[in-house]
């Protein structure tokens, strides 16, 4: 989905130009015909589909998704947090398992720290395949050790999930289940 919105959100005035759009198409028809409209071009259940009819009816809703989308995009590819944040350092790409378990320092005293889940779409489409594996590749615990367990752990989907989780009830269930366990293992730590 970046690769294909991308492109739209460099066009000068593309966002604003869509707000107005939107508000023309959207703005005079009641919610409940809106609600109709969505239901069908996207297939979604009643209550996403009313969500996302009000979304659209809202005073600054589409000018503001298409701001962050832009944002998104922009600096998706680009690593800024902390090595604190991410636990440690990046590692070189060709790093295996078997050479982080070997390396690992004696003192690992604080096992403390930012705690980051991530659980990623197998096809989501939002961010490249390419990147994510970069990030599992540099970032991602790959071994129960005391450096490691101050990574974060990544998930793949195996799922189908799709970007739009919260739109579908069953896969709004896989992802809370997914979530209470994780909050679960904080408060077991």
């Amino acid at each position: 989905m970046g690769r294909k919105v991308g492109p739209l959100t460099r066009i000068p005035f593309f966002a604003s130009f869509m707000h107005v759009v939107s508000k023309l198409i959207f703005g005079l028809m009641p919610l409940f015909v809106v609600t109709r409209l969505v239901g069908l071009v996207t297939r979604m259940p009643q209550h996403p589909a009313r969500v996302t009819a009000s979304f659209l009816q809202s005073k600054w809703g589409v000018l503001q998704a298409l701001h962050m989308a832009k944002d998104e995009i922009a600096n998706l590819t680009h690593d800024t947090w902390s090595d604190e944040l991410w636990g440690g350092p990046a590692r070189p790409l060709a790093v295996t398992a078997a050479t982080i378990k070997s390396q690992q320092s004696i003192d690992s005293s604080s096992n403390t720290g930012t705690k980051l889940h991530f659980y990623w779409g197998a096809n989501d489409h939002w961010v490249a395949k390419t990147t994510r594996d970069r990030l599992f590749a540099t970032r991602a615990r790959v071994a129960d050790t005391p450096d490691e367990v101050k990574r974060p752990t990544m998930h793949v989907d195996t799922n189908s999930i799709g970007h739009a989780f919260c739109l579908q009830e069953g896969d709004m269930r896989i992802v809370a289940e997914k979530c209470a366990e994780w909050i679960a293992g904080l408060h077991d730590a």
